[in-house]
């Protein structure tokens, strides 16, 4: 783990802290350096590994950025390119669903009109998401928007008012959004079973921390919402503020920086319309692949008094994230609807793959995040073991300003030996305490041919395996048909 840490350490100082992040230029490294690298050069073979247990063999020239500690190569291994790998791209139908929203104050603060003419164009409809009382004329408006395919949700305590202004109106998703404590007792109270608003991955922007808490949509526990549901029910479903690029967000520590906020990627991230433009539409085409296997919420949120205020610069980067989510097949829908769509599998399993994007500006490996009932992980690509380890089962209260509780250091569990015989996988762990946990495998799931329930697919990049884990030694076995060996192929 130190040698993550140490890498952490640079990329995040790469980041620094003003509001427009500066270029970042990776480095060369030799092999055995112990960093992300993405290219084999004057090789016909390259075997590489992240802990010197698990292998993956890698083609000559570019290939996505992977961990690498360890290789046996006739080449020489660099840090040179920033290739997308083809399994960030969708190669047949989706299970992502899309829904366009727009927090709004009040249609007479800033129109929704400009906004709405975007989404129109490219024929998706729109949610606003309404906090705060409206007049008639606000009133009148959102008829108007409705009778074009448009959607409003409000917050717990407007649900009386926006029954008694519209006949059409259906509270289904509350409007929680970040900054405050969440209402989900007037919530639940209110009739809604769902409700918006949980910043991805945060830890003090707008004075939350939601690090830990899932991306898209998740089963909420009532009793605690920021995390899963213990017992697999969804009475009340949890839904992000707007889809992240999840490997920037985590790797830069800017999650406001790379989302599909328009406004956040020009002013905090520093891009141009038109690099923006092409950057979203890689974030919906990896969202895209990884729902091949998972069913997924993206949500893109812009308030519409922003958009207002710059939409000559925001608009090409709508238009793109809209354009892209129909090109790429996804449902695309009212934010009430997705959630109907998403409720039930949204209580499973579920595993996501994110590449690392070169119009981010940044150099980095990939990340799969991944979670269950119990447990949240990310990993960088390469690695088994995960970086990073949210125990759901400790978070028995949550604060809109405390994060979800990880596992320190000290708890981390050991990997201590693999082998690989006749189609199973043997994992030997060492744990200082007995935890839910998980490993991923980075090599294409229809290729390895997965036999085991507990192994949950990130579209073509990889799988993850969840389990529990005994303090002290514990022995985990994996079916697979392709496990013959601890040395498998990258998934590219």
């Amino acid at each position: 783990m130190r040698r993550l840490a140490l890498l952490g350490t640079v990329l995040l100082a790469a980041c620094g802290g003003s509001t427009a992040l500066p270029p970042y230029a990776p480095p060369a490294v030799a092999p055995n350096a112990g960093v992300a690298v993405d290219r084999l050069d004057g090789a016909a073979s390259c075997r590489v590994s992240a802990d010197g247990r698990v292998w993956y063999t890698v083609p000559a020239g570019a290939f996505a950025p992977l961990d690498v500690a360890q290789s046996a190569c006739s080449g020489v291994l660099s840090a040179q390119t920033e290739p997308v790998p083809a399994w960030a791209r969708p190669s047949g139908p989706t299970k992502a669903v899309f829904a366009a929203v727009s927090l709004v104050g009040s249609p007479g603060d800033g129109p929704v009109q400009p906004l709405a003419a975007v989404a129109h164009a490219a024929g998706v409809p729109l949610t606003y998401l309404v906090d705060r009382p409206w007049s008639g004329a606000d009133a009148a408006t959102y008829d108007a928007e409705h009778a074009l395919g448009d959607d409003v949700q409000v917050s717990p305590d407007l649900v009386a008012p926006a029954r008694a202004a519209w006949s059409w109106f259906s509270p289904s998703v509350a409007v929680l959004g970040a900054g405050r404590e969440r209402d989900v007792a007037g919530t639940l109270a209110a009739g809604v079973g769902a409700f918006w608003g949980i910043a991805w991955n945060s830890d003090g922007v707008d004075g939350t921390a939601d690090r830990g808490t899932p991306w898209g949509i998740y089963c909420a526990d009532p009793a605690s919402y920021k995390r899963p549901a213990p017992g697999g029910s969804c009475a009340l479903a949890g839904v992000e503020w707007t889809a992240r690029d999840l490997t920037m967000a985590y790797l830069s520590d800017r999650e406001d920086a790379y989302s599909t906020d328009p406004d956040d990627l020009r002013l905090r991230a520093g891009l141009m319309p038109a690099a923006a433009a092409g950057y979203v539409r890689g974030i919906v085409d990896a969202y895209a692949a990884a729902g091949a296997t998972t069913p997924l919420l993206v949500v893109a949120q812009e308030e519409a008094s922003e958009f207002a205020a710059q939409a000559a610069a925001d608009a090409p980067i709508e238009s793109a994230l809209y354009a892209q989510a129909k090109l790429d097949g996804m449902t695309v829908t009212t934010l009430a609807r997705a959630v109907a769509l998403l409720r039930a599998p949204a209580a499973e399993a579920r595993v996501v793959a994110f590449p690392a994007l070169p119009a981010s500006g940044r150099y980095g490996p990939a990340t799969i995040d991944a979670h269950d009932t119990h447990v949240g992980l990310t990993f960088r690509a390469g690695e088994t073991m995960p970086s990073r380890v949210f125990a759901f089962d400790r978070a028995t209260t949550s604060r809109y300003d405390v994060p979800v509780p990880q596992l320190a250091a000290s708890e981390m569990p050991s990997l201590v030996g693999v082998t690989a015989a006749a189609g199973v996988l043997t994992l030997r762990f060492q744990a200082p305490v007995a935890t839910r946990f998980g490993v991923a495998f980075w090599s294409d799931p229809a290729t390895m041919r997965w036999t085991s329930p507990n192994v949950v697919p990130a579209g073509r990049a990889g799988a993850v395996a969840f389990f529990d884990l005994a303090a002290g030694t514990s022995t985990v076995t994996l079916g697979c048909g392709a496990c013959t060996s601890t040395t498998f192929a990258y998934s590219t």
